[in-house]
């Protein structure tokens, strides 16, 4: 074979092989745009997870679409046999125009005679070269233009949408070359592809009518005639359409039941009658359909609509005054339905809903102004049952009201095996059972209103029929565990017969008016695990007599005991109990592990084993026992040990925070098996440093408080194994400013007290190496402005304490200098304080709020300072007073409780052994 033929074979095939390739099936990808001229855009390669990634073959006029929605979702193909013959004829041009220019030079090349001829004609360019030269750069532009054109051409017919709707472009790519493509091209290829349109014009509409790839599409109102949209079931790639606002009439609805694609249909606020439903049940791949406003009877839905494909089923409630009946079953695909109004009021009048059979059925949402009885069988996958309320407040008068929760006549259950929770309304109850629903945890009775005024409010009471209903619905049910029956009205009523039901174990019954001769009812619930009574008016009852009544209960909530003695011992299964009100009479804002016990003067925990709490003992408890709670996870005493106090038979505590010459080595030794203590304070402790070294070498020590123990610079030279700590109190323990090399593995140090070490130069120098400090005390130190200016280089400070030392301008112009632009809290105390440097400091750092005794500036400028919130009271009042201060700050000080975990527990001037504070329990 010679060269010529070699080349022309070569030729062939690699114009063969183009024009496979350019012809095979690629997966594409929609490359949308956002906007009404859609200039910027996005790759996406789905759309809110519902359409498939279409399989397109043919270029450049697509002849197959394929999409494949899964395997339970019929597949959709379609060939077009006009773009198919116009890339045949595109073929067939090019083949032969080739062909013509292949023979043209072969014929010209034959009549060349001689060598020299030859090699004169192989650089000279025939009329057929310049020809086939023209036509491979001018088929390209033409296209590039042609796509162009057919895209303004879109644009101008739907000219003046963007005063009564919006539209979106796209194009469909091939996905591996998507990224590669020029954007002119890409551009190019867009087409309008979304419109929404409110009350358009005939004009207008006629325009939309001629846009050939529209996918999705929503009218609304409009005097346009109905005949226009014959031509949607045209629309091949159509899968969104909306209609609203209009009567539609039999044929519109025969029209959109031949839309082939249709996944999403929305009909609302039309009049669409069961006749038509029937019409609609042809569409194949139905995802969608929303009927909320139409006018449709659900008692005339005879058929499922759609059974094969459909999902989500948004239906009308009736009007007030009426009621209806829905029956939902065999529907092997839905999985939600959403019963509401938009805009009617509230209705009374029963509406009655069975749902069965339905086995990827997953949520029942209900609108909270229509009253219902609900009847839901063999549902394997329901996990949620709901009530909504869309602008529930614009439908009511502001003295009118709603149900706070789903509002039920009567609720069955039988079949739900995923369900885990719900809430309805109770008052008008009269029928409730649960049946085969093993995971159901909770179950939320409520009695509250919402007011168009946007409060809300209990009811006073509940009818005799109500509380029947709703007892035994729960005693001759197999669930839930739990009985949230917070705030309802309960006074007077009987609960034993919740016994019946064998998996409750948890009950809340706080703020239900009920006392101690409800709860005696509740004693015939052995399994009971879990109770809360607190908010209630018989909730004073001793605690021995509520844990006597359960004796397997684990937790328990109740308010503030008002007995002198807190004693609980032998229970094996108790692990919580929570206190809601603290020693102010104000509602707990804490974890509810922790378990404040201030009034009580005698507190004994003894033999608890699973006790998990973390336990505040106050300052009138003269008689502390705590032996044999190994889980119990902190213990914080706000009042020095006494020798009659007993702390033994611990083992997973995270805090730990005493005080008092009567913390010893024996002490620290019950502390022996502790591996856990995150944050431990020993203040004023005659504890040696061995015992004190222990406990650090085997527990991950984050804060350490030991302000007023003996303990000297030597000795906290073994805290340099101590890498993990944040926060270090060594106030008046005798250390010096050495006590910082000690520190300097502590890279993380967040908090440092030091209060009273004098610091020469070089610690001075030292303390820079803590980059990450946020808080810093070193009241009476004494430092100069020098010192002070050195000292300041961390940007992160937020509190510094300079009390006990004098300042002047110089002070506060060290701090300006140092640009602390963190900085928001700063403490003085002393008579040599200048109210000029006071003021000068106020107006650099406009964040920056000082405490300081009143006496330490004038008058009218404390007075000016306290109004603008500009300066803290600094308490100097007796120990009682003191104590009730700090204890106010810390359930005020979010920032302080946080961050300074010990400081704010535990302070050390109440174990100072020259103030033996005697408290009063009567104060």
């Amino acid at each position: 074979m010679d060269r010529n033929r070699l080349s022309a074979v070569l030729g062939w095939f690699v114009f063969l092989a183009i024009v496979v390739a350019i012809n095979w099936p690629y997966q594409y990808s929609t490359h949308r745009t956002t906007g009404p001229m859609g200039r910027i855009g996005v790759s996406i390669n789905h759309l809110d997870g519902d359409f498939a990634l279409p399989v397109i073959a043919g270029w450049p006029c697509h002849f197959y679409y394929h999409f494949d929605y899964g395997e339970r979702q019929p597949k959709y193909s379609r060939w077009s046999y006009a773009a198919l013959l116009g890339n045949l004829v595109l073929i067939v041009t090019t083949v032969l125009a080739l062909v013509f220019y292949q023979r043209r030079r072969r014929y010209a090349s034959l009549n060349q005679t001689g060598k020299a001829s030859k090699e004169s004609k192989r650089g000279q360019l025939s009329i057929a070269d310049l020809v086939i030269a023209t036509m491979v750069v001018a088929m390209p532009l033409g296209y590039w233009q042609l796509l162009k054109r057919r895209g303004e051409q879109e644009l101008e017919r739907i000219a003046g949408i963007d005063e009564i709707g919006n539209y979106a472009r796209s194009a469909e790519l091939p996905r591996f070359l998507e990224e590669h493509l020029p954007g002119p091209f890409v551009e190019a290829c867009m087409r309008v592809t979304n419109v929404t349109v409110t009350a358009p014009d005939q004009q207008l509409l006629d325009g939309i009518m001629q846009l050939p790839h529209l996918k999705e599409f929503r009218i609304g109102g409009g005097d346009y005639a109905l005949s226009s949209l014959r031509s949607l079931p045209n629309f091949r790639d159509l899968t969104v359409l909306q209609i609203s606002g209009r009567e539609l009439d039999v044929q519109t609805i025969q029209m959109v039941s031949q839309i082939e694609r249709l996944r999403h249909l929305d009909l609302g606020r039309t009049n669409v009658s069961s006749s038509a439903l029937t019409l609609l049940s042809e569409l194949p791949r139905l995802r969608l359909l929303n009927l909320i406003g139409s006018g449709v009877r659900l008692d005339q839905i005879q058929h499922p609509i759609c059974p094969q494909s459909l999902q989500v089923l948004c239906l009308p409630r009736p009007e007030p005054g009426h009621t209806d009946h829905l029956v939902v079953e065999g529907y092997p695909r839905l999985s939600q339905i959403l019963c509401q109004s938009h805009d009617a009021a509230a209705n009374s009048s029963v509406l009655e809903i069975e749902i069965r059979d339905c086995p990827e059925f997953l949520s029942l949402m209900m609108g909270g102004m229509q009253k219902v009885s609900i009847k839901l069988e063999n549902l394997p996958m329901l996990w949620q049952i709901v009530s909504i309320n869309a602008l529930w407040q614009q439908r009511i008068a502001a003295s009118e009201s709603i149900p706070g929760e789903l509002w039920v006549k009567s609720l069955q259950i039988d079949g739900a095996p995923n369900l885990v929770e719900f809430d309805f309304f109770v008052r008008d109850l009269e029928y409730l059972r649960f049946k085969n629903v093993p995971k159901l945890k909770t179950v939320g009775v409520a009695s509250y209103r919402k007011f168009g005024d946007g409060s809300t409010r209990q009811e006073e009471f509940l009818s005799p029929t109500a509380i029947k209903a709703m007892v035994e619905g729960f005693a001759e049910s197999d669930g839930p565990e739990k009985i949230d029956l917070a705030a309802v009205p309960l006074q007077g009523v009987d609960l034993g017969a919740l016994a019946e039901n064998p998996r409750i174990v948890s009950l809340d019954l706080s703020d239900s008016n009920t006392n101690s001769r409800d709860w005696e009812t509740l004693r015939e619930i052995a399994q009971l695990q879990s109770l809360n009574v607190s908010r209630n008016p018989g909730s004073n009852i001793s605690l021995a007599s509520l844990l006597e009544k359960f004796p397997n209960l684990q937790r328990l909530t109740c308010d503030n005991l008002s007995q002198s003695d807190f004693v609980i011992e032998g229970k094996d299964e108790l692990e919580t109990i929570f206190i809601t009100t603290n020693v102010f009479g104000m509602e707990e804002k804490g974890s509810s592990s922790t378990l404040n016990v201030w009034n009580q003067q005698r507190i004994r925990l003894a033999n608890l084993p699973k006790f998990n709490n973390t336990i505040s003992i106050g300052p009138f408890s003269s008689h502390i026992e705590l032996v044999n709670v190994p889980s119990l996870k902190g213990l914080t005493i706000h009042r020095p040990l006494s020798q009659e106090n007993v702390l033994a038979g611990f083992r997973d505590l995270k805090t730990f925070a005493v005080g008092g010459k009567y913390v010893d080595d024996q002490l620290l030794q019950e502390l022996s098996t502790c591996r856990s203590i995150q944050h431990l304070a020993l203040v004023h402790a005659s504890a040696s440093w061995e015992e004190i070294g222990k406990l650090l070498a085997v527990n991950p020590i984050l804060t350490l408080d030991l302000r007023g123990t003996v303990v000297d610079d030597q000795l906290l030279a073994q805290i340099r194994d101590v890498k993990q700590l944040e926060e270090v109190y060594l106030d008046d323990t005798g250390v010096t400013g050495k006590v910082l090399q000690s520190l300097a593995p502590a890279v993380g140090l967040l908090t440092l007290g030091i209060n009273g070490a004098a610091l020469t130069e070089a610690e001075i120098d030292s303390l820079n190496q803590f980059r990450n400090l946020k808080r810093l005390h070193l009241s009476g130190s004494n430092l100069t402005p020098t010192q002070l200016e050195k000292m300041l280089g961390r940007p992160r400070l937020k509190h510094l304490d300079l009390s006990g030392q004098p300042f002047g301008r110089e002070h506060a112009q060290a701090l300006l200098d140092a640009r602390l632009e963190g900085l928001q809290f700063l403490a003085l105390s002393g008579k040599e304080i200048d109210p000029q440097a006071v003021i000068m400091l106020l107006q650099g750092y406009p964040r920056l709020e000082l405490s300081l005794p009143d006496e330490c500036l004038p008058v009218e400028l404390y007075s000016e300072l306290l109004t603008r919130g500009r300066v803290r009271a600094n308490d100097q009042g007796d120990s009682a007073d003191r104590l009730w201060s700090t204890v106010f700050q810390m359930t005020q000080d979010p920032e302080l409780q946080s961050s300074r975990p010990v400081e704010m527990i535990i302070q050390p001037w109440m174990f100072e052994p020259k103030e033996e504070v005697q408290f009063d329990a009567e104060f």
